[in-house]
């Protein structure tokens, strides 16, 4: 069964002063495109209560839109994403184009739901975990019971996520790796086994979608986007993009933690360097070697008005992971106790416009913090991270800014010689060993294993 977390539709007093009805109301041709009690004004096009007066749905906060997906679909252009948190969005777009996260609104599912599936113009159908489903519109997917299930649910076995193909069959991929294709009734009429992308996997999968040309998406946990025909995904590839790395060392054991602009957070056993090893031929992949897979991570909490993808630099620091550092592009921060929790003390630190040259920041002893700009490093603290200690730093060979993907410091204790390393990962895979001002370390090619998936 998948997760799915508890919703609380909201419904903002009528009247509420001075806000822009056109971006909150939500729009209606017909009655069953409304929340249950509203009903579709025909002149308006816009959902208003049982009297007649204009009903105005609070949205989500931005950072609730994202989250575990429930079911993605796209229809001519728009793409509409539901969320286990409570949030649906719908915006013009592709499937791999990520979720801007703006103008997110309330649906009405709640618990125990294991997939939502539409396809073209058709409404949602939703597939709960007791076997029941159920039909509605956007907004309100669960409105009617239209009847049960079988053939997915066998003990043991977990859905990852389900789609309605050109042919109105539904095709429901397992964690185990196969892949069902039936009826609404009965799932289960044809079983076969997918080929994933190199180095995925069934239970990184998060959301499913069929466009108009039949082509099969699928939506992974971090954010990477693949697509081709329901049992072989290989056809394109979308890799998801990182917005932080950090690494933790409490004595002698080590953990590496990838921030993806979807909030979702992969954490991996080791320090950089332990869990990067050469490879003969380009990487195309995420932790193929299933010794060296670690199936960790979470959805990151945020402060209230934040998204993921307004995170510029993530680091931990000496008792980390419960000291985590988190700055945003308003040069605002958080101090948090925990890698996934970044709902700690929340405070400015710095003016935006000297944010918005951060390329990351890292800790390797007590409260020093390095922070990355283009042509300068600055020592200072969370508090003060740009202070008037600040120096030019090196990088390996021929390598530019625009090339780094994160910098991670960690305290090694095993070395009390050159007890602070600072790693780079680079957008192709590679990596480097440095210090604070010399990050020309030994450049290392290495197996991309930070990446989701890459292009072809």
């Amino acid at each position: 069964m998948r997760r799915a977390a508890a919703l609380l539709v909201l419904l903002a007093p009528v009247g509420c002063p001075e806000i822009d009805l056109d971006a909150y109301v939500y729009p209606c041709a017909v009655d069953e495109d409304c929340p249950p009690a509203l009903a579709c004004d025909a002149v308006d096009e816009l959902c208003v209560s049982a009297a007649g007066a204009r009903v105005v749905l609070e949205p989500r906060p931005p950072s609730d839109a994202y989250g575990e997906l429930l079911g993605i679909a796209v229809n001519r252009g728009r793409v509409t994403r539901w969320y286990a948190r409570g949030a649906f969005t719908e915006v013009d777009g592709r499937i791999e184009d990520p979720d801007p996260g703006e103008g997110a609104f309330a649906h009405t599912l709640g618990r125990d739901v294991v997939a939502v599936a539409r396809f073209g113009d058709a409404n949602p159908v939703v597939f709960f975990a007791d076997g029941r489903v159920a039909e509605g519109p956007v907004a309100a997917p669960d409105r009617a019971e239209v009847g049960t299930f079988t053939g997915a649910l066998e003990p043991g076995e977990t859905v990852v996520g389900m789609a309605i193909s050109p042919v109105n069959e539904v095709v429901t991929w397992r964690a185990g790796g196969d892949v069902l294709t039936g009826t609404r009734e009965v799932l289960d009429k044809k079983k076969q086994r997918v080929t994933w992308p190199i180095g995925k996997h069934a239970r990184d999968a998060d959301a499913f979608a069929f466009d108009e040309d039949g082509t099969a998406w699928v939506v992974f946990r971090d954010g990477s986007v693949a697509s081709g025909t329901p049992t072989d995904f290989r056809a394109t590839t979308t890799p998801g993009a990182v917005v932080g790395l950090a690494i933790s060392r409490t004595g002698t054991i080590a953990d590496s933690y990838l921030y993806y602009a979807n909030g979702w957070v992969k954490m991996m056993t080791g320090s950089l360097g332990d869990r990067f090893v050469p490879q003969d031929t380009p990487w195309t992949g995420d932790w193929a070697n299933p010794k060296r897979y670690v199936d960790g991570g979470d959805w990151i909490a945020l402060p209230d008005g934040r998204r993921p993808d307004d995170i510029i630099g993530v680091a931990m620091g000496e008792d980390s992971p419960n000291e985590t550092y988190a700055l945003f592009d308003d040069g605002t921060r958080t101090f948090s106790n925990g890698a996934y929790d970044f709902l700690g003390e929340y405070l400015p630190t710095i003016v935006r416009e000297e944010a918005a040259k951060v390329i990351d920041v890292a800790m390797v002893e007590g409260d020093k913090l390095y922070t990355y700009q283009p042509e300068l490093v600055y020592l200072g603290t969370g508090a003060m991270p740009l202070t008037t200690t600040s120096s030019t730093y090196d990088l390996p060979g021929d390598r530019t800014i625009d090339e780094i993907i994160g910098i991670g410091g960690e305290l090694r204790q095993t070395r009390p010689v050159a007890p602070g390393s600072i790693w780079v990962l680079f957008e192709d895979g590679s990596i480097t060993e440095g210090r604070s001002y010399d990050l020309n370390g030994e450049m290392q090619r290495q197996d991309l294993g930070y990446r989701a998936i890459t292009g072809p």
